[in-house]
Formats: structure tokens, sequence, C-alpha cells
């Protein structure tokens, strides 16, 4: 009889032991469950859209300049009905309150240029299909910047320009919120791809 207690107390002694193993690596390999309030920091989609029938304006709403502080704006344009520039101004702009600094080169030929504008010139060129990247900083108080990096008019293996810019408006004290994308009269082609990101941090 006491053979068979001592029997039945050491398995569940060793079925304790395999429990506890088994708990603590479904703890590792199980499931998260997050209590509280979940913190990031990184870059998140605030826009994104890809045409399905010819635009000459694209508007980006909800933009909270003085929270979200930085943005980056990604484009893949297809030209539409015409070809011309795309340009961008901020809440409505178009007074002459933005300065550029550019360098571009077309074919053999490089230059630079720098000039007071009434918007911001996303592309030069826009046949065929051209692409640009814009990170901006968004926050009232501070001067508006905006760097443009792009590649312009793409026709099969031939790229008609790049260029590398820098833009600031200079509007100190309005908060950012929203940017207007113009084309010509349906310049901007379906299939074109507009994404915007913003910047979110830990609190």
């Amino acid at each position: 009889m006491k053979k068979l207690l001592y029997l039945i107390i050491a398995g569940a002694l060793i079925f304790s032991c395999v429990d506890d193993i088994f708990a603590t690596n479904y703890k590792q390999m199980g499931k998260v469950y997050w209590q509280g309030n979940f913190t990031y920091d990184g870059w998140v989609k605030a826009y994104e859209n890809t045409l399905v029938a010819n635009a000459t304006t694209i508007t980006l709403n909800n933009l909270v300049g003085n929270t979200a502080v930085e943005y980056a704006l990604e484009i893949r344009f297809i030209a539409g009905a015409t070809a011309g520039v795309y340009l961008l101004i901020f809440n409505g702009d178009t007074g002459s309150n933005y300065g550029q600094q550019r360098i571009y080169a077309g074919g053999a030929t490089a230059g630079a240029l720098r000039s007071t504008r009434s918007d911001i010139l996303l592309i030069a060129d826009g046949g065929g299909v051209s692409q640009g990247f814009y990170p901006f900083y968004a926050k009232s108080g501070y001067g508006r910047t905006l760097i443009r990096e792009t590649l312009e008019n793409v026709v099969g293996t031939t790229i008609d320009q790049i260029y590398i810019a820098g833009y600031s408006w200079s509007n100190t004290t309005a908060e950012i919120i929203n940017a207007t994308i113009i084309g010509n009269s349906d310049d901007i082609g379906i299939g074109s791809y507009t994404c915007l990101w913003k910047r979110v941090y830990k609190q």
C-alpha cells in the first residue's frame, strides 16, 4: 500500500514538473496580450491612393503639422491627358511665400537655380512616368522645409531629368492642416500613386 502511495506521489511530482516546463515554453511561444497604451516610434501611413481616373488635383487633408511634426510624401505619377508640371501648396497658400534651391541634370546638361515661388515644384517635367520622395518638417514656429529627390519623364530606358532640391515655406505661424498636389487639366493619370507618411513618437 505504501509503495502504491509513493508511486502516486512521485507521479504527481513528475506531472507538476512537466506542466511547469510546458507552461514556461507556452509563455515564450504563445500570444502576447498587451495591457495599457501601445507606444511606437517610427513612420505610419497617413494617406495612400492609386488613381482610377485622371485627376487635376489631389488633396491631403487632416494633417496635424504641430503634432506629427515630420511627414514624407512619396509619389509615382503617370502622365494623364496632358503632360506638364506637378506642384504642391500648403493650406491653400498660392502667394510668393516659397523659396527653392535646386540642382538638376537632363541628358548631358547640369544646372542650378535659386528663386522665390508661389508653390513647391514637385515634378518639373511630367511626361511619361515620374517618381519623387519629399520629406518635410511641418511644425509651426519654425521655417517649414522640404527636400525633393526626383527622376522625371521616364520612357523606356530614357530618364529625361533628375532633381535634388530644397524648399522652404515662409509661414511660420499657421499649423499645416492640408496640402494640395496640383497638375494641369487631368494631368495626373490613371495608376498614379500617392503615399503620405507621418512620423510618430513614443509618448
